[in-house]
């Protein structure tokens, strides 16, 4: 059980890195290209 939760604690705390990685790429991106 404790294994478990800790388990699901990790994805969900990997599930948030990941989504701030992907804005930081997203925005990295975006000042690269430039204004449209």
């Amino acid at each position: 059980m404790n294994l478990l939760a800790r388990r699901v604690w990790k994805g969900q705390e990997l599930s948030a890195v990941d989504k701030v990685i992907q804005l930081m790429i997203l925005l990295n991106s975006y000042s690269m290209k430039g204004s449209p």
